[in-house]
């Protein structure tokens, strides 16, 4: 999960570390140079979001955060592109 803040945002900050903070293999990520507010990202998957969407976030982690394995594990050759 990535966010973009223009200014400092503690609040969004703590809102999308009290979802992901409970799951596994989920990182949260600053990622300034991005055009959307978050972006979920997955093997193969994004979604971006204009703002805080807590039912949004969690169905995506709910389908992908213990989805499909990397490509690599896969059988796809590393760097190749996913079609998931």
């Amino acid at each position: 999960v990535q966010y973009n803040c223009p200014e400092p945002c503690p609040e969004l900050v703590a809102r999308l570390e009290e979802l992901i903070y409970q799951r596994e293999h989920v990182l949260l990520a600053p990622y300034p140079w991005m055009e959307a507010r978050i972006a979920l990202t997955a093997w193969g998957r994004i979604e971006t979001l204009p703002a805080f969407d807590a039912q949004r976030i969690e169905r995506f982690l709910d389908a992908y955060a213990s989805g499909p394995k990397p490509p690599e594990e896969e059988g796809a050759e590393p760097g190749s592109a996913s079609s998931g």
